[in-house]
């Protein structure tokens, strides 16, 4: 029997191996981000991705337009966003070095993949009808998938199973859910009850709670979630809230609260309780998405600067990741060992 002592050579060799491995598998598990970005030789705003710590930053795109809003595909290979001019692209083998040229895909607004990352569903106005859409990328045409008018805002449950979007109904707008497992008449329900204009849903993990943001004439908004058919206000005294996301484990809904020119992100637990509030790092926040159950990643501006920040909610530890040039619109993919929002 050979022992690996006596050959400090194959031990090296084999430590090397396992070391690798190590590198590489710890590497895969760290959550990606994509966003946009104006720090290249055009100035334009392209789509970039990089590691949640900031590092390996790479430039996916070249065009001749600002990309907004990029989107992760379920299994992290596509990335799919609009234009300033409202059309769609997709970028494919995004993962590998050979990342595809865009794709054009359709016109339309607010780009996400279905579950199965097979397909995009988006909001547009085609044929006279403004509602959500879906295709195959390669699809000529894109088919209706609610009867609704002016359907936006859509979420798509973590088990595929539901969409919730926002749409009119008797002149107000409203939070619906589309079952897609339903075959019947009644695969669309209404979710809210308040006569406001009701945005920006989202659907807990369990698809069992639901939270949106309700404006009022002054346009000043306060977040509701409904369980069970009931609708509960939760974040009455504040001037306005908006962008309520359930965290992953459905501890946490974070928002987005405006009080005079002040724009900061907050958390609450899921009954309106335990209010925090956060002055996070770069100026005022605009967009986050959870990374985790504990953290998220914004972009925040101050004086025309616009950066990328992550948030740890209970240590409080806040890191800007990028900082050069214009940065906007993140979002986040985290492997299958993982989970994310």
């Amino acid at each position: 029997m050979v022992l690996l002592k006596e050959i400090p050579e194959m031990r090296f060799t084999l430590l090397t191996i396992i070391t690798s491995l190590f590198i590489f598998s710890h590497s895969f598990a760290q959550p990606k981000i994509t966003y946009v970005s104006s720090d290249n030789s055009t100035g334009l705003l392209q789509v970039f991705t990089m590691n949640v710590d900031g590092s390996s930053k790479r430039q996916i795109t070249n065009v001749p337009f600002n990309c907004m809003f990029p989107r992760w595909s379920p299994d992290g290979n596509k990335i799919v966003f609009r234009t300033d001019d409202g059309r769609i692209y997709m970028v494919d083998n995004v993962l590998s070095d050979n990342a595809s040229e865009p794709l054009f895909v359709f016109g339309g607004d607010n780009p996400v993949f279905s579950h199965s990352g097979d397909e995009i569903i988006f909001s547009g106005d085609h044929a006279g009808v403004t509602t959500l859409y879906i295709m195959k990328p390669t699809d000529p045409d894109a088919e209706p998938i609610s009867p609704i008018d002016f359907s936006t805002q859509q979420v798509i449950s973590n088990d595929g199973r539901y969409i919730v979007f926002s749409g009119f109904d008797e002149g107000s707008k409203c939070i619906f859910r589309m079952d897609v497992d339903d075959e019947s008449d009644d695969y669309i329900s209404k979710i809210s009850m308040n006569g406001n204009a009701n945005l920006e849903p989202d659907i807990s993990s369990d698809n069992q709670k639901y939270v949106y943001a309700s404006f009022n004439n002054n346009l000043q908004g306060t977040i509701y979630i409904c369980e069970n058919g009931v609708e509960t206000p939760l974040t009455k005294g504040i001037t306005s809230a908006s962008q309520p996301k359930f965290s992953p484990d459905d501890k946490y809904i974070g928002f987005v609260s405006i009080e005079d020119t002040n724009i900061e992100f907050n958390i609450m637990l899921s009954d309106g309780s335990g209010k925090k509030k956060f002055n996070v790092k770069g100026g005022n926040i605009g967009v986050f998405r959870w990374i985790d159950n504990q953290t998220i990643v914004y972009d925040a501006d101050e004086q025309n600067l616009h950066s990328i920040g992550t948030l740890n909610i209970v240590t409080g530890e806040n890191n800007i990741i990028a900082n050069s040039g214009m940065n906007l619109h993140p979002d986040v993919f985290v492997n299958s060992n993982n989970e994310s929002n």
